[in-house]
């Protein structure tokens, strides 16, 4: 376990939280609740933006995303559009409903979304890709 440096074990941690997302996002049952979008193009998109948020979740919880870090990226990333507008006010009340790390997270995704406002966007998912 020493020939393995400390950063490299963090990062393979990293890559197992982001696919396990990936795998809870592809088999949830929950792809079919009400809350998510109807329709395709709307859908893909929610899932990268949920993709991309839990995917930072992890980081920040692996101490590898500084808080100040998930500010600027839930600014200039999460909350730069429609879509991760949309994201959030869909799974805010599930995300401030959870404990502990989980719950800090949330509040400090939800902080920087009080002071976003209308932004244009800087990207967005279409039918031909991102």
């Amino acid at each position: 376990m020493r020939a393995l440096a400390r950063p490299a074990i963090i990062r393979i941690a990293s890559f197992l939280i982001a696919l396990v997302a990936v795998a809870l996002v592809v088999f949830s049952p929950l792809a079919v609740q009400e809350w998510l979008p109807s329709d395709y193009d709307s859908l893909r998109q929610y899932e990268f933006v949920h993709m991309w948020v839990t995917f930072c979740e992890g980081r920040y919880f692996l101490r590898e995303m500084s808080e100040a870090q998930l500010r600027r990226t839930a600014s200039s990333e999460f909350f730069n559009g429609r879509v991760g507008r949309d994201y959030w006010s869909s799974s805010r009340d599930r995300r401030l409903s959870q404990k502990g790390q989980g719950l800090h997270f949330a509040k400090i995704i939800d902080g920087v979304s009080s002071n976003s406002g209308e932004r244009t966007s800087r990207w967005y998912i279409t039918k031909e890709g991102y």
